[in-house]
């Protein structure tokens, strides 16, 4: 490849490494993929179609990338995280290159969700998840490592699972706990044995020391006010506290609507900040598994 005429050198530079850590990246997520996921036949002919319940949330029968199972998508972020330049990664014209194919009509909402998150109410960020729900399609984005710690953990008693979601571990783990599922927008039409609750994660609707296990996963990483909501996880349980977030680095623009970041374990236990709480951790399938213990001193 040589450098046009009229453009300067380092420019045109910069540009043959953009390509090249572009291609690299690309070739590298695809690796990643199952091999019926890797052709754009395989995306295409999956684009309208609807996940199996016979599949499972771990299948990768499906090869939409919007449907594709945690297990897969992490070693996608994996590769972005840490193979693409942040310049690149951050630019606003680079995300629309992947979230428009997907996002479509609602691709704006993602470009600009961070930068209108932190003046948002609490009705405007629901609305946020109202406008962006359905894009991605997946049953649950808990890999099965994690899903199945917190199934071991949580053996019965009073249940909450705070940010459910469509439901999925609400209703695997009803099968033997008495589970409350809350979250900002609650899924209509369900009748799984679970409580459905509609509230706030920063003002849970439940007296102090509720419940004997409370599980939180994949919910924090959006919350506007972490520590707030973090104290009211604290403030209603009376056993267990699971946390699962994933190990991102920071992103401008995503197919998600993060705003808060754990790079490694680290960065969410000086946010977290345990002190004398029992508690203990683990790096399960790319994302942090932590667990708190409210009936034990440490």
């Amino acid at each position: 490849m040589t450098c046009p005429a009229g453009a300067s050198r380092p420019c045109w530079t910069l540009i043959r490494t953009i390509r090249k850590c572009t291609g690299m990246c690309a070739w590298i997520s695809m690796a990643c993929l199952p091999a019926g996921a890797r052709s754009p036949s395989a995306w295409s002919r999956a684009a309208g179609r609807a996940s199996s319940p016979a599949s499972g949330p771990y299948s990768c029968d499906d090869a939409s990338l919007m449907k594709l199972p945690r297990d897969i998508t992490a070693r996608l972020v994996w590769a972005l995280d840490n193979l693409l330049p942040p310049a690149l990664r951050d630019a606003r014209w680079f995300a629309r290159l992947f979230i428009a194919p997907v996002a479509r009509s609602r691709t704006r909402a993602y470009l600009d969700f961070k930068a209108r998150a932190p003046g948002m109410s609490a009705h405007e960020y629901a609305a946020a998840y109202r406008e962006t729900a359905g894009v991605m399609d997946r049953e649950t984005d808990l890999n099965r490592p994690c899903a199945d710690a917190i199934e071991a953990a949580l053996t019965g008693g009073a249940v909450l699972d705070v940010g459910a979601g469509r439901g999925w571990l609400a209703a695997r783990l009803s099968e033997r706990c008495a589970v409350t599922a809350l979250d900002i927008v609650t899924p209509e039409g369900r009748d799984d044995g679970v409580g459905w609750v509609q509230g706030r994660f920063e003002a849970l609707p439940f007296a102090d020391d509720s419940f004997d296990g409370v599980v939180c996963a994949h919910v924090l990483e959006h919350v506007l006010d972490f520590e707030a909501c973090l104290a009211e996880l604290r403030r209603v349980t009376r056993g267990k506290l699971i946390i699962v977030v994933p190990l991102q680095r920071p992103y401008r623009h995503a197919l998600d609507l993060h705003l808060n970041f754990f790079p490694w374990p680290e960065a969410f236990l000086l946010r977290a900040r345990p002190g004398g709480r029992a508690h203990a951790w683990s790096v399960l399938g790319g994302d942090l598994y932590y667990e708190e213990d409210a009936a034990k001193a440490q």
